[in-house]
Order: structure tokens, then C-alpha cells, then sequence
């Protein structure tokens, strides 16, 4: 089943149940996902699947003029807990591009580029692991 743009334009919802039967073993699987696009705002795949937990994904997009940031996701219903965590934010202009990301809270990447002249461009990239020390 898939509604889109009936309860707010830009929003599709859409539900999937599988059950399967037998003496033996007895599965069910299930999902909710909804997606929700506008103008400066994406927020997809917020996935509510059955199958192994319940497990929760989402993740949204956002822009402001040349900003973007986005975030993911994923909870674990079953163990209580976050499995994914991550967070980008970037900066985009006509002579250079700033990124930043930071993945389950212990890698970090960053990224400059910069075209100085039309034939003369340079970056630089910066990651660094919290966990094992390492850049």
C-alpha cells in the first residue's frame, strides 16, 4: 500500500506485511517507510522494519542557500540502542567546497578544495579515527 501526496504534498507512505507459516518455523516481516521531500528538506527512507527487531533507519537532508547538512540514523528496538550515528555538513561556493563529516561519533572526515586560478586548483582531505588515534 503507497499513499503519496494525500495527508501533506511531498509526503509518500508506504506499508509492506509479509507472514509466512509453517509447523516448523513462522516468519513475519514488515515495513514502514515514509519519504518526505520539499524545496530544502529531505527526509527518506525512515524505514520501520519487522523482520529483525524492529530495527528504525532514518535520515534528512537540509539546505539553506549554498549550506547542507544531513543526518543518519539507525536504532535497534531489540538491543535498546544506536547502531548508526552520523553527521555531514558542507559548504558549497564558486571558487571552493568545504565538507565535513562525522561517522558513529569516532571518525571524522574533512575536505577542503579550492580553485585558486582556472588552471591552478588544490585540496586537502583531513580524516581522523577517535578510536584508534590515526589520521
Amino acid at each position: 500500500m503507497i499513499l503519496a501526496n494525500k495527508l501533506l504534498n511531498g509526503l509518500t507512505v508506504g506499508y509492506t506485511f509479509n507472514y509466512t507459516f509453517s509447523p516448523q518455523i513462522s516468519s513475519k516481516t514488515g515495513k514502514l517507510k515514509t519519504t518526505y521531500k520539499h524545496e530544502n528538506v529531505s527526509a527518506t527512507d525512515f524505514d520501520l522494519s519487522l523482520s529483525a527487531g524492529p530495527l528504525i533507519y532514518a535520515s534528512v537532508v537540509v539546505s539553506y542557500q549554498e549550506w547542507l547538512s544531513g543526518y543518519q540514523t539507525s536504532f535497534d528496538s531489540q538491543r535498546n540502542k544506536l547502531i548508526k550515528n552520523n553527521f555531514a555538513l558542507g559548504f558549497t561556493a564558486s571558487d571552493f567546497i568545504l565538507h565535513s563529516a562525522m561517522d558513529n561519533g569516532r571518525e571524522f572526515n574533512s575536505s577542503i578544495y579550492h580553485k585558486i586560478k582556472p588552471d591552478l586548483e588544490g585540496a586537502i582531505n583531513l580524516p581522523y579515527n577517535f578510536t584508534n588515534n590515526v589520521i
